[in-house]
């Protein structure tokens, strides 16, 4: 894995959880317009679509500082009444 750009490096843990926790929904609704199996939410599903949309900075910026547990934790907030 390539090292952070310095504007990646910058980005405080409030802005990737404000991030995460909308992105949540937005790929809620992208599995409801696909029609998508959506049973129960699985976030490795959830990172996986996040990494192909572009968005992979915010869960690099996690993992550097050893806060991926916490995007997991927003994630199950957020779709916890799916």
């Amino acid at each position: 894995m390539k090292p952070l750009a310095l504007e990646d490096a910058v980005m405080i843990l409030a802005d990737c959880e404000i991030a995460i926790r909308n992105l949540c929904h937005r790929w809620r609704d992208h599995l409801e317009r696909e029609n998508l199996p959506s049973e129960r939410p699985s976030f490795q599903a959830f990172l996986r679509w996040f990494e192909d949309e572009g968005y992979g900075r915010h869960i690099k910026y996690l993992e550097t500082v050893g806060e991926i547990e916490a995007a997991e934790a927003w994630f199950e907030e957020e779709l916890r009444s799916w």
